[in-house]
């Protein structure tokens, strides 16, 4: 759980400090996109699904959905989450 919180906050962290900080950000998210959408052969999706290599770009999705949709970005990147409760991510209003 830690683990694809923190894949999904450097995604995010990326996305949301854009191109003035990285100037390829654009190109960077096109390439980590497509790279996890890539439809592979039978044979590789499970040796992929064997060592574990789906499951650990499921992170990253997983993770930035829960940060984009959990919490809100100073203009320094760190990320604020917004927790019902329960400790659950509140939903948006």
């Amino acid at each position: 759980m830690l683990g694809t919180l923190l894949e999904g906050h450097a995604d995010h962290v990326m996305d949301a400090v854009g191109p003035v900080v990285v100037p390829s950000v654009s190109t960077i998210r096109s390439r980590f996109d497509e790279r996890r959408s890539r439809k592979q052969p039978p044979l590789q999706r499970l040796v992929r699904a064997l060592l574990g290599i789906d499951a650990k770009l499921s992170q990253y999705t997983r993770g930035k959905a829960f940060v984009d949709h959990g919490g809100e970005s100073s203009r320094d990147g760190t990320v604020q989450h917004r927790l019902d409760e329960s400790g659950n991510p509140a939903t948006a209003d």
